[in-house]
């Protein structure tokens, strides 16, 4: 029901299948230690625990930290199989070689008794009284909350030493599921569960909100007992015939299975789906299960690593979901609610009640494209071709009406049945009464090429061409006018035309953004307002007060509100919002020379039409994530050692170089958590730092201070209390004031010994050596400062650009090298982006060389500003290249920084007519590493070099790192 009406709104919408959510997965190279993931946990700080064969693993949605006895010697042994937290927030540790717990950020191994000693444990329960149930190969044990230990084993009921599940039901009741059937604790004995489940092997046991008892068996199936009632417990129907490894119940009542076979199945109202290897899932065998604070279900698998869906802000419709063809090129909704989609070679497609169907050959398909649809007062659809002419629907079979135009790109109908033609090479064609009037150049027409058409209130015919905005008075070729740069606008080409319901008149461009029209002038709206893109497709509005905008780069929304006041001068920009991959978008390159390029359906919802698939948007049922992310400050250096974090820190003196590492556990989109942190009697006002992790301060003088780290989610939420540090900076002996007043005593001592002894010895020369002093003072004092400015002239002819004031490439190799070994002790990441000024010959060739000096000196001081950090170096590399050094900066966050440098030179606005662009860009490549002992910077340079050089060939005004396409902005 891809395109069914809309349901009400949730966590994991179960309204979208399984292969519309958005789905991630991290594997061992990204970070986990081992890509079997046995047990998972999200503790109440917002970390995610996963225990794996290679130990366990901490997670805040961007960085794993590993344990395991290498690290974290009170580990009993590497194979984490079980996991639980507490009432007072301890996690508990199962694992093949015994137990452990973490509490207080500190580990402690803890020894079970008799013969459980060093056994695998494979469960763990916490009960309500502080006591803890364990199940282990050698039977059952509870560890009391003060240490003690009892032992439940065959004499106390259990069928077989080896318990394999518990589970602590709503009602306080302990069930164990063991490799001889189900048992429950009575007292201080164990005995089987009424019906089949006393006998049947367990697996897995889970209990969901209505207190129904999931049972997995080990010969297959799951078992159903509603209400805990498992003298009534049935086998479930429709899951396949294997194990069920694992269970769980999101918020909004989806059940969840993680099968030994068939990856993972949702069940909701009697219907199962499953999410396999086939359809993305990194592995078929789903061991553990989790749903986090913010919705979003975790996968663990048996060797395939992580995976995790989450709703996205909007869904995309392929053919993953049944439609035949993925290459759209419009959408369209007639008046019966039926969606009709033009592809680029899979026909004509409709959508009826959930239900895809792709017009046939002998339904009258003459062509595999298809382009522009529109209907006509009596409710028949048109449909225009890509080199076939226009059709009509007949309600059963395409008919042919006319051969010519050839290439229909727009198509629209009057009040007065005249049906207009937009074509590209034959420019714009009136069809009445079987009659074709042509509108072309000769006829005024600035372009033979039509991209929009949009009527009036007025009657007034609007049509966009390539080479501007024509206005047609009431359909008559005599009152034809042209409005193109020349009269305001941006850009000349125009994609579409939209009238919102205040009659405002709104324009897409091919380059120049978002143009308003109002009265006779025209407001442009662009990147350097705030726009995502300076593409702008098409234009529609949700009902809820923002502007939707498709682009080659992706959707963004735009309130109409802000649009209207940076138009009148009130703001100087817009804020939009951008959707890509990580919102639901299988590709982000929307389609948008053909019309209509996107539909607002009856039910408020918003189709786009891309290169993969049809996007979705459903604004009614857009919701904020509205949690703010715990906000952690996890390590503290100085001057590169590392500082506990407990309590109040006092530094000895020396330590002026800080280094703090803080984190957000928001998981749902890491990516797009922003930060902000000030160091109270150092920093004047807070530190925009975007995704960064880390905040570096240098030569801070001794004193106390006071960290401040706060954090916003995806969804622009601040926790604003955030993580805060106490900090004093001990002063050295010589900063002390003490010694000030000790250093200025003996001073004037010294002084006044020595007056007294001169005025002693030279009283009678006095007079004449005045004059000698004198002259020998100014002698001094003017040889010092020549000194001294030939001494600063040196120093910075050793590290700064003489004609950019950039450092240069000397400064910056001693930099690399100096990153690069700290890098390699922190185990943290460095980022080089290369940028090269794009057709900078060509700007020396037509402009001089002291203008292509000028703009060097523009870029340069554009990249500096972008760089805010201290330890940031932005170097010219040589010629028209720069070099920008990024310490502990991985391949996300430096994508975000090379973008906004991209962005600031593109913002300059400096004329280059030799460019496709009309002004200077340049373009950017990334790369990333994690610095080891065994490796040098000078590679890391080169692979920046090879991504520019993918930047530069895919078109240039680009960033690209080592792994991505070289597609534009």
């Amino acid at each position: 029901a891809a395109l069914a009406p809309a349901a009400p709104a949730h966590a994991l919408d179960p309204g979208r299948r399984l292969t519309q959510y958005v789905h991630e997965h991290w594997r061992v190279a990204d970070g986990l230690p081992q890509g079997s993931i046995q047990a998972m946990v999200q503790a109440r700080d917002g970390y995610l625990w996963l225990g794996t064969l290679e130990g366990l693993a901490r997670f805040d949605g961007v960085r794993f930290r590993v344990f395991d006895r290498g690290t974290t010697r009170e580990l009993p042994h590497n194979d984490v199989q079980a996991l639980c937290e507490d009432d007072s927030g301890r996690l508990w540790i199962g694992t093949w070689g015994g137990l452990a717990v973490r509490e207080a950020g500190r580990f402690r191994t803890v020894a079970l008794a008799g013969s459980a000693a060093g056994v695998p444990v494979n469960a763990l329960a916490a009960g309500r009284s502080g006591e803890l149930w364990i199940a282990t190969t050698r039977g059952l044990i509870r560890l009391a909350a003060g240490g003690e230990q009892r032992a439940f084993g065959l004499a106390e009921g259990l069928p077989t030493e080896d318990a394999v599940a518990l589970l602590r039901d709503g009602a306080g009741t302990l069930w164990v599921g063991t490799s001889a059937g189900l048992v429950r604790l009575a007292g201080d004995r164990l005995e089987p569960a009424a019906g089949v489940l006393g006998r049947t092997p367990v697996v897995s046991l889970y209990e969901d909100h209505q207190g129904t008892l999931w049972v997995g068996a080990a010969a297959g199936g799951v078992y159903r007992a509603p209400r805990g009632d498992v003298a009534a417990a049935a086998r479930q129907a429709g899951p396949p015939d294997e194990r069920i490894l694992s269970v769980l119940e999101d918020r909004d009542g989806n059940h969840w299975f993680g099968t030994a076979s068939h990856g993972v199945l949702r069940w909701r109202d009697g219907v199962w789906r499953a999410l396999a290897r086939r359809d993305g899932l990194s592995f078929d065998v789903v061991l553990t299960l989790l749903e986090d604070r913010e919705g979003a279900v975790w996968i663990g698998t048996d060797g395939g690593g992580l995976d995790r869906l989450r709703d996205g802000k909007l869904f995309t419709v392929s053919t993953a979901e049944g439609l035949p063809h993925d290459l759209l090129w419009t959408v369209y909704e007639d008046r019966r609610g039926v969606v009709w989609m033009g592809t680029a070679g899979g026909g004509l497609i409709r959508a009826e009640n959930g239900v895809f169907r792709q017009v046939s050959a002998p339904e009258g398909l003459p062509s595999r494209r298809f382009m522009a649809m529109a209907e006509d007062a009596q409710g028949t659809l048109w449909v225009g071709g890509w080199g076939d002419g226009l059709f009509r629907w007949d309600g059963e079979r395409l008919r042919r009406v006319r051969r010519d135009p050839a290439f229909v790109t727009a198509l629209l109908f009057d009040r007065d049945g005249t049906a207009w033609v937009g074509s590209e090479k034959e420019g714009l064609a009136a069809l009445r009464n079987g009659e074709l009037t042509r509108y072309g150049v000769r006829q005024g027409m600035p372009s033979e090429n039509v991209r929009a058409l949009h009527l009036d209130p007025s009657g007034d015919l609007w049509v966009g061409t390539d080479e501007g905005l024509v206005r047609i008075a009431r359909g008559r070729a005599s009152k034809l006018t042209v409005f193109t740069t020349r009269d305001g606008l941006p850009h000349n080409t125009v994609t579409d035309i939209h009238q919102d319901a205040e009659g405002m008149m709104w324009l897409g461009t091919y380059g120049g953004g978002l143009v308003m029209r109002q009265g006779e002038r025209f407001f442009a709206l662009d990147r350097a307002r705030g726009l995502h893109d300076d593409v702008v497709y098409r234009v529609l509005e949700d009902g809820q007060g923002r502007f939707w905008l498709s682009s080659n780069r992706g959707l963004f929304s735009v309130p109409r509100q802000e649009l209207l006041e940076a138009a009148a001068g009130r703001r100087p920009t817009v804020r939009s919002v951008a959707y890509d991959a990580s919102d639901g978008m299988r590709h982000i390159e929307c389609q948008g020379f053909y019309q209509p390029a996107g539909w607002k359906t009856r039910d408020g919802r918003l189709l786009f039409p891309t290169i993969q698939g049809l996007v979705v948007v459903e604004p009614q049922r857009m919701r904020l994530n509205p949690l703010p992310p715990p906000v952690t400050l996890e390590s503290l250096r100085a001057n590169g050692a590392p500082v506990a974090v407990e309590g109040a820190v006092e530094l000895p003196p020396g330590r002026t170089d800080l280094e703090f590492h803080y984190t957000a556990l928001s998981l749902l989109q890491p990516a797009r958590v922003a930060f902000r942190y000030r160091l109270e009697g150092f920093d004047d006002a807070w530190v925009e730092a975007a995704g960064r992790r880390v905040a570096y301060y240098t030569n801070v003088p001794p004193g106390t201070y006071r960290f401040q780290v706060q954090a916003a989610n995806n969804d622009g939420v601040w926790n604003e209390r955030g993580a805060a540090l106490e900090l004093r900076l001990r002063p050295l002996f010589r900063q002390t004031p003490l010694f000030y007043a000790l250093s200025i005593a003996g001073v004037g001592l010294a002084v006044f010994g020595l007056h007294r002894l001169r005025v002693a010895h030279l009283h009678g020369r006095q007079r004449r050596l005045e004059a000698m002093v004198e002259d020998g003072r100014r002698d001094l004092v003017d040889t010092n400062r020549k000194l001294q400015d030939a001494y600063e002239q040196l120093a910075l002819l050793a590290t700064e650009d003489a004609l950019t004031g950039a450092f240069n490439r000397r400064y910056f190799e001693g930099a690399l090298e100096q990153e690069w070994r700290r890098a390699a002790r922190e185990r943290s990441a460095i980022s080089i982006l290369m940028l090269d000024i794009d057709h900078f010959k060509k700007l020396n060739d037509a402009y001089g060389h002291p203008t292509g000096d000028e703009c060097l000196r523009l870029v340069a001081a554009a990249l500096q500003k972008t760089a805010q950090r201290p330890a940031d170096v932005v170097a010219r590399f040589g010629g028209e290249e720069f070099v920008v050094l990024l310490p502990a900066t991985d391949a996300t966050g430096g994508k975000a920084i090379a973008e906004r440098m991209r962005m600031a030179v593109e913002g300059l606005g400096f004329a280059h007519r030799a460019s496709s662009y009309g002004h200077v860009t340049v373009s950017v490549g990334l790369a990333t590493a994690w610095p080891g002992a065994e490796q040098a910077g000078h590679a890391l340079i080169e692979r920046a070099d090879q991504a520019l050089y993918r930047a530069k060939e895919g078109g240039r005004n680009r960033v690209v790192g080592e792994g991505d396409p070289a597609t534009g902005p």
